[in-house]
């Protein structure tokens, strides 16, 4: 199961303490807005640290696996799935 904690930080458990993890650690979070499931992935709209804007993002539950696989919006509109 993938979680948020309260500082938008995705976290992957299964169910025990010891079996949870923090997926991310980001100093903004990702603050997602809209969370869908797709595939065994979790695909969500969240703020993007290096554009400043809210961009789509898919994680499998691994840090490596978290990513933002669209181009960074650098102007007025931001992307929204």
């Amino acid at each position: 199961m993938l979680i948020f904690d309260n500082h938008y930080q995705l976290w992957v458990t299964d169910g025990t303490t010891e079996g949870t993890i923090k997926v991310t650690n980001s100093s903004k979070g990702l603050a997602p807005t809209k969370l869908y499931s797709f595939q065994n992935k979790l695909i969500m709209t969240g703020w993007d640290t290096v554009s400043n804007y809210e961009e789509l993002f898919a994680s499998d539950g691994t840090a490596a696996g978290t990513v933002c696989p669209t181009p960074p919006s650098m102007g007025d509109s931001p992307f929204y799935p």
